[in-house]
This record gives C-alpha cells, structure tokens and sequence, in this order.
C-alpha cells in the first residue's frame, strides 16, 4: 500500500486521528509512505530506489521487515544496508549530567561485538540468496537520532523499519525509535507492524492516499 503523509503530530494528532496511524496497526500489508513534495509521487521525477537502509532492533518482530523491504528492493535492483544501534545507558537517566555507565570500555565493547555478530548473521543469509549486503552498527545515546544521522549522511534512497504498536496517548508520552524517525526523514519509508510481516507479501497500491503522519 502507498500513502502519502502531511506530517501532523503531537496533540493534533492524537485527538484528530490519523488514518495512517490506524492502517500502520491493522494493515496486512507493509505500507510505502511517501511525502506529498517527494519526486516519486511525479512520473518526471520519480528515481529507482537503489540504496535501502533496513533498520533492526535485535527482535524477531523488528527482523520481520526484512522480507518486505527485500522484495521491494529486487524491483530496483537494490543495495541493503542493515542498521543496528547500540545504545548507550546513563545512570540517573539524565544525559548530560552523569558520566555515561557503558562508557566502560569492556562492556561497550561486548555489546558492539554482539551486534556486529547479529548482522553478520542476517547478512550471510541474505547474501546466499543473491542480496547486496553491508552493516553498520552505531553506538548512541538515543538510537532514533542515530539512524537518523546514518541516513542523512549516506544519502539512502529508503529506509524500512517495523513498528511495535504504541499509539495514541502512550506512545505521545514515551515516544518511539519509529515514530521519532518517520518524523525525521526526508525520503520515503517502508513501515509494517510485525504482526503483518508474518505473511509478507508486498502487495503496492496503485493509488497514493493522503493521511496524516504517523
């Protein structure tokens, strides 16, 4: 499915609703979000996306947009590149005040070992069926405005990530890795909630839809 997104957020969107918001968590399919100024909702413009960035969390659920996100990406025979952060925890949970606690070499260290050897996982298998694959672990204190930067620098033509299904009220108060990220992008996303990736074949839309932004 493919939607377009005028981006409201905060209050306004809790109490107005939000279409994409609902079909993000009953969907049974992955969903292409696109912004209404993005060249790919123009013929002239629209440019293949070759460069995909599809990022993990360590979970079965966040593995599950793998298999959409690749069958999307065989259409432009694209490359993948898998994103894995390591976040880093402060005592007190005030950043800026306490000396970070995994700053400890050894700890940090092992926690970066274990993720490398996570995508290096993934990645062998999506390689032995034909994938183009690299990875890129990232150590930040707060993991949506590292795969936020990531995707910035790299010039990524699309990013894929799983959603785990906070909305409304609870998810304005604690937030969330997806919600921060689709705020922050300027390219095009391809979201599923993972309970829709168990069967995920990618079926697009041929008609844009214009909702409000998750």
């Amino acid at each position: 499915m493919i939607m377009t997104t005028h981006g409201r957020s905060g209050l306004a969107r809790l109490w107005l609703g939000s279409t994409a918001d609902a079909l993000i968590h009953h969907s049974h399919s992955p969903i292409l979000l696109l912004r209404p100024d993005d060249g790919w909702l123009r013929e002239d413009e629209a440019q293949p996306m070759r460069r995909i960035a599809i990022a993990l969390d360590g979970s079965h659920l966040g593995e599950q947009i793998l298999e959409p996100a690749l069958a999307f990406g065989r259409i432009f025979d694209a490359d993948y590149t898998l994103i894995r952060v390591v976040d880093v925890v402060v005592a007190g949970g005030i950043p800026d005040m306490v000396r970070p606690l995994e700053l400890e070499h050894d700890m940090l260290h092992r926690r970066v070992q274990a993720a490398e050897r996570y995508l290096d996982d993934i990645a062998q298998r999506l390689r032995l069926e034909g994938a183009r694959v690299r990875t890129r672990v990232l150590v930040e204190l707060q993991p949506a405005q590292a795969i936020l930067r990531e995707i910035h620098t790299q010039h990524y033509d699309l990013v894929a990530l799983a959603t785990h299904g906070r909305s409304g009220l609870r998810r304005l108060l604690t937030g969330s890795v997806t919600d921060k990220i689709l705020h922050g992008i300027t390219i095009p996303a391809l979201v599923c909630h993972p309970r829709t990736c168990e069967h995920p074949r990618l079926r697009v839309a041929t008609t844009a839809i214009s909702v409000g932004q998750m």
